[in-house]
Order: structure tokens, then C-alpha cells, then sequence
């Protein structure tokens, strides 16, 4: 399972981070995100009822891969897991989340920002690393980080746009998360606008994946 897992979201390049005020317009999301082309959706606890969105997304858009974000503790990735999220993320090393998703066979995403970080969650077993608030660091910290752990693959998130992921992918970024500079402001949340914005920005994935 880890491998097809990581397979989809490297092979999509972005991973679209949903939050919302309410479960409806995170469901509203979701769908448009995976009508416009993006079958992996990452679904955050933050959003009220989103165990129960992720139960009924699965339902939903069944060959989709949705996945349960900001998952801090054991309990919440056990509730997550049970739902039926295909992945789990956390923006810290969280030892909770790596017991529960080994134990499990989900694959899992931990966060970190330091060099220790980063250590502590590559040998939880985590599939990516969640580099997190990537604009923070910058795009240097990546190339920098990858000189003395070359295996590990990095999932920037946190302040990327669709203007400046290419950098990040030119810095070996397996995959860029992408929040509101994707989804827009909740407050106005239009469909058409979000399905141009997924179809360009997979457009250039693929465009900067041929080096063009």
C-alpha cells in the first residue's frame, strides 16, 4: 500500500491541503478539486466532522486517495485510520502518528524544520517529510538538507504558490503541498475558479517535470 500511496502523490506533484470553517464547503472542495484532476485530496482535522467527511469522501470519488492532514496525537490518526484516510499527515515528528500508521499499514507523513526533525521522522518510517512552513526556510534548506540525507524525499508545504513551486522541485521536492494559494479564501469560494487553477497547476507540474 505505501508504495502505490507514494507513487499517486508524486506522481500528481501537488498534494492540495483542505481546510474549512464547515464540512460542507470542504466537501464542495474536495469534489471540485477531484473533478478538476487531482485524485489525491488531503483532508485536515481542523475542519469540524472530518472523520466523517473522509468516511463519505471515500464513498464519494471511491478512486480517489484521501488523506487525513494535521494529525498531531495517537488518537487522532487511530480515528483518522478508521475512517478509512489512505495517508496521514502531521507538521511534527509525532511519534503517535508513525505507532499508529505502522501498526496499521497506512503511510504516513511526518513534519519537521529542523535537521533533527527531519531525522526523527525519516527513521519513524515516514514516506515523505513534511517540510513545514517551508516558506520559512526556503528552498535552500532543502538542497542544503538533501546533501547529508539523500534518501530522504520532502514534502514542502506552508506559503507555496503556484509562482514559486518550480524552485522547489528544482531543489528535488518529491511533491509541493498547496493550501489556500490553491484553494482560495473560503469566504469566496468559486468552482470554476478553482477547477482553472488545479488544471494550470498540474499543467505545470508536468511542464517543469520535462524541464519546460
Amino acid at each position: 500500500m505505501q508504495a502505490s500511496v507514494a507513487d499517486r502523490i508524486v506522481r500528481q506533484g501537488v498534494v492540495p491541503v483542505v481546510r474549512a470553517d464547515s464540512v460542507e464547503r470542504a466537501e464542495q472542495v474536495a469534489v471540485t478539486l477531484h473533478g478538476a484532476g487531482m485524485d489525491v485530496v488531503e483532508i485536515t482535522f481542523t475542519v469540524p466532522g472530518a472523520a466523517g467527511l473522509i468516511e463519505r469522501l471515500r464513498r464519494r470519488i471511491p478512486d480517489a486517495l484521501v488523506g487525513a492532514g494535521t494529525v498531531l496525537d495517537a488518537e487522532t490518526a487511530r480515528l483518522a485510520v478508521l475512517a478509512g484516510a489512505q495517508f496521514l499527515v502531521s507538521v511534527v515528528p509525532a511519534r503517535g502518528v508513525a505507532i499508529v500508521g505502522n501498526r496499521y499499514g497506512v503511510p504516513f507523513v511526518l513534519g519537521g524544520q529542523t535537521p533533527y526533525e527531519v531525522l526523527q521522522a525519516a527513521e519513524a518510517g515516514s514516506t515523505f517529510v513534511k517540510l513545514f512552513p517551508a516558506s520559512v526556510v526556503g528552498p535552500g534548506f532543502l538542497r542544503e538538507m538533501r546533501g547529508p540525507l539523500p534518501g530522504v524525499r520532502f514534502l514542502p508545504t506552508g506559503g507555496i504558490t503556484e509562482e514559486s513551486m518550480g524552485v522547489w522541485f528544482e531543489q528535488g521536492a518529491a511533491a509541493v503541498g498547496l493550501g489556500s494559494s490553491l484553494i482560495g479564501r473560503e469566504s469566496v469560494f468559486d468552482p470554476g475558479a478553482l477547477t482553472i487553477r488545479v488544471q494550470r497547476c498540474l499543467e505545470q507540474v508536468r511542464a517543469l517535470r520535462q524541464g519546460g
